[in-house]
């Protein structure tokens, strides 16, 4: 089986820059996104790329982070 891939797109070339924003590309439908808002627009279907998508992860740790905020959040109080 051949390695999965996973293309990474910018809007604008490399550098220092903060206004650098990466796109993400879904392998399947082939739909992009940028990363900052990456979440997996068809999660019922199935994917035999999934367990290597950047997206899937991405989603994946914003979706951690916020539960961490949320449960310092809930200790403070």
């Amino acid at each position: 089986m051949p390695p999965l891939k996973v293309k990474l797109f910018l809007n604008e070339p490399l550098g220092l820059c903060p206004g650098n924003k990466m796109q993400l590309q879904c392998e399947k439908y082939k739909e992009s996104m940028e990363a900052e808002e990456a979440e997996c627009r068809h999660p019922d279907d199935y994917c035999q790329t999934r367990t290597s998508c950047m997206i899937q992860f991405l989603e994946k740790e914003r979706k951690r982070e916020e539960a961490r905020e949320e449960a310092k959040k809930n200790d403070r109080t």
